[in-house]
């Protein structure tokens, strides 16, 4: 009886944990897919613009700084997402904004956002991997005959 029930709490455990990746799965999909949009859309319809740089985020090296860019043509604030290092409050800045929703917009120059999606997607497809490779929950099998005569304990 006892074993049924550590089975049983195995059974939740892995449960829990394949929710949270299915959910964390979704939130990837969506980073990288809203990331992706954004690049397209603007490569549609954005229109260049001057804007003036309200905050910066800094975050560690090798990470995408995110900055708050006020444009003056079409009014308002967008947060950006930027491998630029360099900014600071007060520095003017070309960008490139959609007329239809002024806080979807970019730094002109920027490029393609890989580092929104290609990274995000490499370590989905790395977890995965993984969790498909290692995350198998299983009976344990009682031994057989065959196991015995193996191991040379029966003859």
């Amino acid at each position: 009886m006892e074993a049924r029930r550590v089975g049983s709490l195995r059974w939740y455990g892995v449960l829990l944990v394949r929710v949270a990746a299915l959910v964390m799965t979704g939130v990837v999909l969506q980073t990288a897919g809203s990331a992706a949009w954004n690049d397209h859309v603007l490569g549609l319809r954005g229109e260049p613009d001057r804007g003036t740089v309200v905050a910066v985020r800094h975050t560690s090296p090798g990470r995408a700084d995110r900055v708050e860019v006020d444009t003056a043509r079409f009014g308002g604030t967008a947060w950006v997402t930027t491998p630029r290092k360099d900014l600071d409050v007060g520095d003017t800045v070309d960008v490139v904004v959609d007329p239809r929703d002024p806080a979807r917009a970019e730094l002109a120059g920027d490029g393609w956002p890989w580092r929104q999606i290609v990274i995000p997607l490499t370590g989905l497809l790395l977890v995965a991997v993984f969790v498909g490779r290692y995350g198998r929950w299983r009976e344990p099998e009682p031994p057989t005959d065959a196991d015995e005569l193996v191991r040379g304990g029966a003859t």
